[in-house]
């Protein structure tokens, strides 16, 4: 299965955890389900290019699907709430250009794929670091620091709704 097609898989049970009421289900021209197709392709030609291993090519493609989608809406420039408008772009990164080459806040908010070769470029820094993509997760989401033995719950809801175990690793075959 394609990596866009098998991303768009999880479309429904994220809007479902957004609210959207469950059994609803949307048509393929909807605003909605049209920004996540376009997601989807961004995500899988980012993947692509930066995440050389097929399997964690599929991990990272999982993550940022259902991060864009909460920390976005799968917006390229959402209104920022919580930070006055300083994180930048689908995957609400500060200072991208601490992580891409040539990324600013400016050029993240007008590109979707950018945004997610930044925010997963720093997700991969981050499990570096940190040791687990939960513990990366984690970090990302909150100070940047990577955790001491515990993962947030956030992240674990997040991974699980990725399709993947609470620790973020892919399920077992």
């Amino acid at each position: 299965m394609a990596l866009k097609t098998l991303l768009l898989t999880l479309v429904l049970t994220l809007l479902h955890n957004g609210g959207l009421p469950a059994g609803t289900k949307l048509p393929d021209n909807d605003p909605i389900m049209l920004r996540a197709a376009a997601n989807a392709a961004a995500i899988e030609a980012v993947t692509e290019k930066i995440v050389k291993n097929p399997i964690e090519r599929e991990t990272w493609a999982r993550i940022a699907f259902v991060f864009g989608y909460f920390e976005a809406s799968w917006l390229s420039n959402p209104k920022g709430l919580h930070d006055n408008g300083a994180a930048c772009g689908v995957m609400q990164v500060h200072n991208p250009e601490k992580f891409v080459t040539g990324a600013t806040c400016a050029l993240v908010r007008k590109d979707l794929a950018l945004g997610y070769e930044v925010g997963i470029t720093l997700m991969m820094q981050l499990e570096a670091q940190c040791g687990s993509k939960a513990a990366a997760l984690t970090a990302f989401a909150t100070n940047g620091t990577c955790p001491k033995g515990w993962t947030l719950p956030l992240i674990k809801r997040r991974c699980k709704m990725a399709g993947l175990t609470e620790e973020c690793r892919p399920k077992a075959a």
